[in-house]
């Protein structure tokens, strides 16, 4: 992790061994920003699962969850957060996300670990 993500990691969730922030996306429209997107990884379920109680916590719900067997942080999350009072963009409503998509985030998020092998 560079200096820069880490800096970026603290502020947004705080640091946690074991865990990466990944990447930042910010989609606009004209020069309004209407949504923004994240990807953190972690070394396991727990871990995974402790990045998105933090995250929803800050009004960012899991999105896509995705295990790499052979990444050295195996368990990959993409993060969606919308922005309350704007629409959200036409690539992100292709891609399946509704405006406040935000319904049970954690319930979603334990069904896909489990659905991926999160018990081991």
């Amino acid at each position: 992790m560079s200096a820069l993500d880490r800096d970026v990691a603290e502020k947004v969730l705080g640091w946690v061994k074991g865990m990466n922030f990944f990447g930042h996306e910010a989609w606009f429209r004209g020069d309004e920003l209407v949504a923004d997107a994240e990807t953190w990884t972690a070394d396991s379920a727990e871990g995974m699962l402790a990045v998105i109680e933090a995250m929803a916590d800050k009004g960012w719900y899991p999105s896509q969850l995705s295990r790499h067997h052979r990444e050295p942080r195996p368990w990959r999350c993409w993060f969606r957060r919308y922005h309350p009072d704007k629409e959200s963009p036409p690539y992100m409503e292709h891609q399946g996300f509704g405006k406040h998509d935000t319904s049970a985030p954690m319930a979603v998020a334990l069904a896909a670990l489990s659905a991926i092998g999160g018990g081991e």
